[in-house]
């Protein structure tokens, strides 16, 4: 996982759940059980309300979904969204930090903060018989934050302190290419100031940016409450025009295959790999998402257990419009072993019918990945955002067991092919400072 980034990484083995091919969508169980769940209304200014109902979870949650807009210097203010978001939720002029805080305890309620390349989420889980109070305080704490500038000074020492060099450089090349990347986190080198979270909040307040999702086991009486209490906390914001935050090419091209960056004393010597990948969630890039699990398997078990190169490796996505995939090696003791003959070890070994022997298998680890996320209403929301955002339906992950029981092996190592196979580009860290 890469700072708030989708990733395909920590799906996690041992279901029972079986695949199996169904002739129509319709025959599926997952998306037949689930397809008129889903409740869909306007506020009366307009911004659509999605809610699921999920009769397996104990708590519920409230996200909004905010579309991302582009930053008048991307990179250099970098972790802008992060900072404003994390500001908004210490307390109100109504309802102070310390009370806020103590809703974790009393109302078992947890914010949600989340900074994508193209949209954001902030949001609250908490118990259903608490929810009326509960969103009422996180609406004041979106419209009407303290914002208290001792608050923002001490967020922005936390969050600098968990940026990544490696990735951060990986962002440096992609932001040459185009100014739509920018790192979802606050680098060393980003210059955000006060002044700058105050203005972003003001522009979080647009109704036209905002779409409201919610997962919980409500009966159809809690949705149309729930639905109440959202038109009476949100229905205030007013609609302004914005520029919603788009790449300008089609396609990144990245030049060397290599770049070497400075290692400091302490660190130890790790590698980032990053290619183009397929668009979010469409049929190639579930593909893709089947992809990354052999490649965790086989990039894993070459430089660690085979040559001793490293201590670990495994697979990310950096999710956007302009999709990018990550391999991350660490605490290398052989940067040949690990990264110059991996591309050849890779198209070696993903054959088809190397493929096709564990692609049941890994179709079953996938399928439990996203049946799974009905458990917990967090991660109802998480697919719901990122289908919506990506697909126009936040109903749409529904399908995706049904799509993924139909992934043949020669569709697997066709993404290796076009979008990997001698196209991975490296940063590494192994020039030493003194």
């Amino acid at each position: 996982m890469f700072f708030n980034c989708a990733s395909t990484n920590g799906i996690s083995g041992g279901t029972r759940i079986k695949t199996q091919n169904y002739d129509s969508l319709d025959e599926e169980p997952f998306y037949s059980q689930n397809a008129e769940t889903f409740f869909e209304k306007k506020l009366s200014n307009g911004i659509p309300v999605i809610i699921k109902k999920s009769k397996n979870q104990n708590s519920c949650a409230v996200r909004l979904v905010i579309d991302s807009v582009p930053l008048s210097d991307s990179f250099n203010k970098s972790g802008l969204e992060k900072i404003t978001l994390e500001l908004m939720r210490k307390g109100t002029s109504k309802y102070s930090e310390l009370y806020i805080s103590s809703m974790e305890y009393t109302d078992s309620t947890v914010f949600t903060t989340k900074v994508h390349q193209d949209y954001l989420e902030y949001g609250i889980s908490s118990q259903k018989d608490r929810l009326d109070t509960v969103v009422e305080i996180f609406a004041q704490t979106f419209k009407n934050p303290l914002m208290d500038e001792a608050e923002f000074n001490e967020i922005t020492d936390q969050l600098r302190n968990s940026a990544s060099p490696l990735l951060t450089q990986v962002y440096k090349i992609l932001n040459s290419q185009d100014k739509y990347f920018s790192p979802c986190y606050l680098t060393e080198q980003a210059s955000v100031s006060y002044k700058d979270v105050l203005d972003y909040q003001k522009g979080l307040l647009n109704a036209a940016r905002i779409t409201i999702i919610a997962s919980g086991n409500f009966s159809d009486e809690d949705v149309e409450n729930l639905y109440k209490v959202l038109e009476n906390n949100f229905s205030s914001l007013k609609k302004f025009n914005y520029r919603k935050k788009q790449p300008s090419k089609k396609l990144v091209q990245y030049g060397k295959k290599f770049t070497f960056v400075e290692k400091k004393a302490y660190q130890n010597i790790s590698a980032l790999g990053f290619a183009d990948i397929p668009f979010p969630l469409g049929d190639s890039y579930i593909s893709y998402a089947l992809l990354s699990l052999y490649l965790d398997d086989l990039i894993y078990s070459h430089v660690k257990e085979k040559h001793s190169a490293a201590q670990d490796a495994g697979t990310g996505v950096l999710l956007s419009k302009l999709n990018i995939g990550i391999i991350s090696i660490y605490d290398i003791s052989s940067v040949d072993k690990a990264t110059s003959n991996l591309n050849e070890m890779l198209e070696n070994s993903l054959t088809e019918d190397f493929i096709e022997k564990k692609l049941d298998s890994y179709k079953r680890i996938y399928t439990s990945f996203v049946m799974n996320s009905e458990i917990k209403a967090e991660k109802t929301l998480d697919q719901m955002a990122s289908s919506l955002v990506y697909c126009g339906d936040a109903k749409e992950y529904l399908k995706r067991p049904y799509k993924i029981s139909k992934i043949t092996a020669a569709q697997v190592r066709e993404v290796f092919d076009k979008y990997l196979n001698g196209k991975i580009c490296w940063v590494i860290n192994n020039i030493m400072t003194k």
